[in-house]
């Protein structure tokens, strides 16, 4: 079946944990109704430097879809990406801050002696 701009394709994920995988489903409904489902995909051997078009294409509503599915799959961005990756920049600023914080508290809280006025040192 090849499909038109005006078709609606959705590839759906699912967690299949009794084989450690993630499990795709690619379906497409045309502008007449009709409902189609992916069942192989065929691989063809092509020359470096072949313009090729892409294998299928997802509206952004679809492809967002995707990632939600894949997210209730339990994966998540790998690396510095996304909110993942604010967060883990947010993690190492509050480290950094907590480390300026606690050394400049370390600095100004000496034991008082009886000596001493009682202001910090």
């Amino acid at each position: 079946m090849e499909a038109d701009v005006n078709d609606s394709a959705e590839l759906r994920a699912m967690s299949a944990p009794w084989s450690d995988t993630i499990e795709l489903l690619l379906r497409i409904r045309t502008a007449s109704g009709q409902l189609s489902c992916g069942t192989n995909v065929e691989m063809e051997t092509v020359e470096p430097g072949h313009q090729v078009n892409p294998t299928f294409r997802l509206r952004t509503e679809k492809a967002q879809q995707l990632m939600d599915d894949l997210w209730s799959c339990g994966l998540r961005p790998s690396e510095g990406t996304g909110s993942a990756g604010a967060m883990r920049a947010t993690e190492k600023h509050l480290d950094d801050m907590r480390r300026l914080v606690f050394h400049r508290l370390d600095e100004t809280t000496q034991p008082v002696s009886d000596s001493d006025d009682g202001r910090a040192k």
